[in-house]
């Protein structure tokens, strides 16, 4: 029997039901989207308030000392481990640099992209105003919340009473049962992607590490998005301007 604080417990429990509520609501908000019954501006608010809510929990618990900050891995040691996170940071930083400059100017990159974005294409930026709440509301509070979540506070109450391998098996799963919304394929993936999180967490010992990564992968995801609609758009203006200057030709 798991011997938590009943704060602990009540985070547990909405993490616990975040995949339930991204399965129920997926499809509605899906529909809702592309029916235009929902603005994309009022889906990365909702989906903030979704993230935010056990985490705003859980950090309550931190300021209570019932959970410790170096439980849920809130630290730098300045150690090996932890500049060589750094490093993988900045490497990182300018290998998506280069990813969004040659999207922008690789049309042929660009359908190959759009293919691969069909599953979730509906809920990627298309205008700047999108971009910067998809950037700095969603991508920033998926960063540092579902790190938070899944990575901090779950692998350390599932480590102590099912061991640290099952509890990378079981955050990682529910990880990626909670991106359910952007189809099975991709919610394998985001499982994958949880894995390889987890596993930096624990070479670098640094949560700090994986919030930044996890971040910036969400936010050069959230900025191709865009570019790639964009270009739909333009495709869509010019076809439109061929067709009128047909019509009109003596």
């Amino acid at each position: 029997m798991m011997t938590l604080h009943i704060g602990e417990w009540i985070v547990l429990l909405m993490i616990m039901a975040m995949p339930i509520y991204s399965f129920w609501e997926s499809d509605k908000t899906k529909r809702a989207v592309i029916a235009g019954h929902k603005t994309k501006l009022r889906m990365y608010q909702e989906t903030m308030v979704y993230l935010w809510f056990p985490t705003v929990t859980l950090l309550a618990l931190v300021l209570m000392q019932v959970v410790r900050i170096s439980d849920i891995g809130l630290y730098w040691r300045s150690s090996m481990a932890n500049w060589v996170g750094a490093c993988l940071v900045m490497c990182l930083f300018v290998y998506l640099v280069l990813g969004v400059y040659k999207t922008k100017s690789n049309s042929q990159n660009n359908e190959e992209l759009r293919n691969t974005m069909k599953t979730h294409s509906w809920m990627m930026p298309a205008s700047r105003c999108e971009l910067t709440w998809f950037t700095f509301g969603v991508s920033m509070s998926a960063g540092i919340c579902e790190e938070l979540l899944f990575r901090g506070f779950l692998l350390s109450v599932f480590s102590d009473y099912i061991g640290l391998f099952s509890s990378l098996i079981l955050s990682s799963f529910l990880f990626g049962l909670c991106h359910i919304y952007q189809g099975w394929l991709n919610a394998i993936r985001t499982g994958i992607y949880g894995l390889v999180f987890s596993g930096i967490y624990i070479l670098t010992d640094s949560l700090l590490i994986v919030i930044i990564l996890h971040a910036m992968l969400d936010i050069y995801s959230g900025i191709i998005g865009y570019l790639i609609n964009q270009s739909s758009i333009d495709n869509a203006k010019l076809y439109i301007t061929k067709s009128d200057t047909k019509a009109t030709a003596p």
